[in-house]
């Protein structure tokens, strides 16, 4: 641990402070202007590297990220997300967000549209 002192005490910080990505994902419930909160889902993934992109992808495109240890993806277009750990691959389709927090060996995002429509990705990533 590094100490720090200050005139009104000490103050312990480590060395190389962790770097952290908070996830947070509030819920509501509601009726035309009538909105009630639900609750609020958040965490904090530790992490070496963390990534904030933003990202168009044209129809029949893709983007690749390897190697990462959580996720979130926020679109304005329907999108299929492929998740792979060694040789096994699993597809999942994404209308709006997806927020997971395993580690993965890579994440292809793909927008499966034929027609002229592009993809507005907000892409965030933490590596270990």
């Amino acid at each position: 641990m590094g100490v720090i002192q200050f005139p009104d005490g000490v103050v312990s910080l480590p060395v190389q402070p962790a770097t952290t990505m908070k996830y947070e994902v509030k819920v509501s419930e509601g009726l035309n202007s009538v909105i009630r909160r639900v609750g609020t889902v958040s965490s904090y993934i530790g992490a070496n590297t963390l990534a904030a992109e933003s990202v168009t992808i044209a129809p029949n495109a893709n983007v690749t990220v390897t190697g990462i240890s959580s996720i979130c993806i926020g679109t304005d277009a329907p999108l299929q997300v492929t998740l792979t750990i060694g040789a096994v691959s699993m597809t999942i389709p994404v209308n709006s967000t997806l927020v997971l927090d395993g580690n993965y060996d890579s994440v292809t995002i793909a927008n499966p549209s034929a027609a002229t429509a592009t993809a507005n990705v907000s892409l965030f990533y933490t590596k270990p």
